[in-house]
């Protein structure tokens, strides 16, 4: 029972996660993008801890917007590390690019569900680095391979394909990151369009922005080592884990 789930549900090779929509670009400002940077930055603070950032960084995995320090190899000091001012940089790029088209599908949207979504998809690309590797420290422990498992371009592009996948699949109001995911809940309910008669559904609204996220992210370019699909090592190494 267990493996017919397993193997029904667990990506199979060259399977590739794309977007239900082909956003738009219109370049335009939005005004409440300051409000947000402020917010974050101040939330953000207790977050940030240049000096562990500085030891581990060279035993890190770099991606563009947060690092994964693996435990194998910075011990007490792993974990996430989100690069915020770069985040906030992108996203204020990505917001002028997309908020036209994203507003034009979902009308009143505001930027605090357009950050979370954001926020989200970079965590669980991450957090997948760390399932990774909790994969690897099952399989050393009965001798069928050693950390890391993965080539790089194979475990980025699973990476990616999970956060993509994953975020249509739960609520985005999880992460342990309290004092940022509190002041986006009190945000978002101080700012709510009043006048929207029906608010989309987080589903369509997760679709949309995630659709705008992977051609900022150029996901759509075949060589990417980004791109969210599944490389042939993917189950032969780690299926069923």
């Amino acid at each position: 029972m267990i493996e017919n789930l397993i193997d029904i549900n667990f990506p199979k090779e060259g399977e590739e996660w794309k977007p239900e929509f082909t956003p738009k670009i219109e370049e335009a400002s939005y005004e409440e993008f300051e409000n947000l940077r402020e917010t974050v930055l101040k939330a953000s603070e207790p977050l940030v801890r240049d000096d562990d950032f500085r030891e581990i960084r060279d035993q890190a995995i770099e991606d563009p917007l947060a690092f994964y320090a693996p435990y194998h190899h910075v011990g007490d000091k792993y974990g996430i590390y989100f690069r915020i001012y770069r985040m906030i940089d992108d996203f204020k790029d990505f917001i002028s690019k997309y908020y036209k088209f994203i507003n034009k599908e979902l009308p009143g949207i505001n930027i605090w569900d357009i950050w979370e979504v954001y926020f989200a998809t970079i965590f669980w690309h991450e957090m997948t680095h760390h399932i990774v590797e909790d994969i690897a420290t099952v399989m050393e422990w009965k001798n069928l391979g050693t950390y890391p498992l993965l080539s790089r371009k194979a475990e980025e592009r699973f990476c990616e394909f999970v956060a993509f996948a994953r975020i249509r699949l739960v609520s985005l109001l999880f992460v342990s990151c309290r004092s940022l995911i509190d002041e986006i809940r009190k945000r978002r309910s101080q700012i709510m369009v009043k006048s929207i008669r029906s608010r989309p559904t987080w589903l369509k609204i997760k679709t949309v922005i995630l659709s705008c996220l992977y051609y900022h992210w150029n996901r759509d370019d075949p060589n990417s080592t980004y791109r969210p699909i599944i490389e042939p090592e993917i189950p032969q190494i780690i299926n069923g884990l």
